[in-house]
């Protein structure tokens, strides 16, 4: 059920007490970029609608390849109503790894905040690394929940007072039960760094795009594993489905 590398495995805002600023009124690079960012985080949490699109990779210490998916995903009234998964790393919903929360990551886990330097003149870059008990959880906490979802659904299949070794259904649950000490001597060794890249309009301090980079290190048969997982999601004003398709 599981492959060999843990990557395979299967929206607040922060509030401006007292702080009243026209769209572009300061230059953000005169503004502490904490606060800058909480502009930012403002417009995106504070806007009823808005969709979303993106994909997110996963590779080797080789650079091999392990996994991806492309997704896309509509929010109306501050509540995601739509998400979409193509590619093979879409099954169990990205692994578990809903895009917004990333976002969400960015805003509540942030460690450290600073400028980047932005991609054109017309936005600002935010520099975000996150907590790295923060980061770990949200790689562990999907990984979990997959397996547990996995043991509900076998459970609901297979009737676990009738195991034997001829039934191939009981030998699912011997799999599984496999795969979960695997997946847990893993994780009792992981360590993980999350840094986001968050840019935003300049003038309305929406964001436009949120790129991901996390790497992974844990310890698997006695030998330390390496991993590293990208996204990029982009952000569009307005809560029509002009870019969900059919």
């Amino acid at each position: 059920m599981l492959g060999r590398t843990l990557l395979r495995w299967g929206m607040a805002a922060a509030a401006l007490a007292g702080l009243v600023l026209s769209p572009g009124c300061l230059a953000p690079s005169r503004m502490p970029p904490e606060k800058a960012f909480a502009l930012s985080a403002s417009a995106l949490s504070g806007r009823d609608g808005y969709s979303y699109a993106g994909e997110w990779a996963a590779f080797g210490a080789d650079g091999a390849a392990l996994g991806g998916a492309s997704y896309r995903g509509l929010v109306s009234g501050h509540r995601p109503i739509v998400l979409q998964w193509d590619g093979p790393g879409g099954a169990g919903g990205g692994q578990g790894h809903h895009p917004l929360a990333l976002a969400e990551a960015a805003q509540l886990q942030a460690s450290e905040i600073a400028y980047a330097p932005p991609p054109s003149r017309d936005t600002v870059a935010f520099r975000i690394a996150v907590r790295p008990e923060a980061a770990r959880r949200a790689i562990a906490e999907p990984l979990r929940r997959q397996m547990e979802e996995a043991r509900r659904s076998l459970n609901a299949r297979i009737d676990p007072s009738r195991e034997n070794d001829r039934n191939p259904r009981a030998k699912a649950f011997r799999a599984l039960g496999r795969s979960e000490a695997e997946l847990e001597e893993r994780l009792a060794s992981l360590e993980a760094s999350t840094v986001f890249t968050w840019i935003a309009d300049k003038r309305t301090w929406f964001p436009k795009e949120l790129r991901e980079e996390t790497e992974l290190r844990y310890e698997a048969d006695g030998k330390e594993r390496r991993e590293r997982r990208t996204s990029v999601t982009i952000f569009r004003k307005g809560g029509s489905g002009d870019t969900m398709g059919s």
